[in-house]
């Protein structure tokens, strides 16, 4: 997904979960194959931001894409703009939530699933902390692999 290399590596549903953190949404790359959270928390972005993070969206070639945060909605609105103006080669799934990391990442561990004609491609899933603390996300998705508390 990035250039950087993961903060930690995870499966679940036999797929790889691979955790980031990014600065930039030039950091955002190839997501091929990977259902994609991008949790922005605690952030006011500039429409400037939203819509670099919006291009690297696109850019991914993710097979669906989960936006979690306050800023969701209003990056979730500016991709779905971009796509209806310059559609993506394949179809891919996209949701948004405002809520809390917890909240979000359950929903998109058990909830989020790619088209289904692109569900063959499916091979992991990539989280993102944008410019926001990891640890959120991270105890997230430890809670729901492992069943911890």
């Amino acid at each position: 997904m990035t250039s950087t290399t993961p903060t930690e590596e995870m499966s679940y549903l036999d797929r790889s979960i691979r955790l980031f953190e990014v600065e930039n949404p030039s950091e955002l790359g190839d997501a091929s194959g990977s259902m994609l959270f991008l949790g922005i928390y605690g952030l006011s972005l500039s429409p400037a931001e939203r819509m670099g993070l919006v291009r690297a969206i696109q850019d991914g070639n993710a097979l669906a894409v989960f936006i979690a945060g306050e800023e969701s909605a209003s990056v979730f609105d500016d991709l779905l703009q971009a796509l209806s103006i310059e559609a993506t080669p394949r179809p891919i799934m996209t949701k948004y939530s405002a809520r809390n990391a917890k909240e979000a990442i359950e929903i998109f561990l058990q909830a989020t699933w790619p088209y289904e004609e692109r569900f063959d491609e499916w091979k992991s899933y990539t989280i993102v902390s944008y410019a926001s603390p990891m640890e959120p996300l991270r105890a997230a998705v430890k809670r729901i692999v492992f069943g911890s508390t």
